[in-house]
């Protein structure tokens, strides 16, 4: 998954490259304004995609007992046949997270490290949760 991630990087860096390239050729000044919102930007976000999609391919892993290349094949299809679904339930998840994270801060000293233990107790457990739910479908 990591050289996955890795090309995705890559990838995403020489798009930008070439987009600051054609801005360039319109216009020279374009391209430090590119740089400076394409850079930053398009690489985490496409990494982001990729690692959404990727987000089940453990739980393959281990549950079926397949390769990795497989396991990412799995996760791919299942993100992609119910893709509204998990976005949704995932938003409602993550304002749960940061409602749970926000009322835990206040807490002094172990508030903090306290929220980012349940949230990772709790979004591994609900991921897979929503993971045997679609993959029985």
């Amino acid at each position: 998954i990591g050289l996955t991630i890795f090309g995705i990087m890559v990838v995403s860096y020489l798009l930008a490259a070439i987009i600051m390239s054609i801005l360039g050729l319109i216009k020279p000044s374009w391209i430090t304004l590119a740089y400076q919102v394409l850079v930053p930007y398009v690489p985490n976000v496409l990494v982001a995609i990729g690692a959404f999609f990727f987000t089940f391919a453990p739980y393959a892993l281990i549950e079926r007992n397949v390769t990795v290349w497989q396991a990412m094949t799995i996760s791919v299809q299942l993100v992609k046949q119910h893709f509204i679904g998990i976005v949704l339930r995932y938003l409602v998840l993550f304002l749960l997270l940061s409602l749970i994270t926000f009322v835990l801060q206040f807490i002094p000293l172990v508030g903090y490290p306290l929220a980012v233990l349940l949230s990772t107790i709790i979004l591994t457990a609900y991921t897979y949760v929503l993971y045997q739910q679609i993959s029985l479908q």
